[in-house]
């Protein structure tokens, strides 16, 4: 699980890395997802936006990478 606290309006990339990420849960964002499963080269989670200052992201197993500015 990871926490993000942003500004309305950034950029978050989702990216699965090294084979698929299942049960990816997402709150606060634009485009939220409830329990999908991206797999290894997918472009489904680059450039989704933080409709909240706080997100909330949840993976039930594979490694997922989340490109997020500071």
């Amino acid at each position: 699980r990871r926490i993000l606290h942003g500004d309305v309006g950034a950029l978050v990339s989702l990216i699965p890395v090294g084979g698929p990420v299942t049960g990816i849960t997402t709150n606060g964002l634009q485009w939220e997802l409830d329990g999908d499963t991206f797999e290894a080269g997918t472009t489904r989670g680059v450039s989704n936006v933080m409709r909240a200052p706080v997100a909330d992201i949840r993976i039930d197993s594979g490694c997922l990478l989340v490109v997020f500015p500071t």
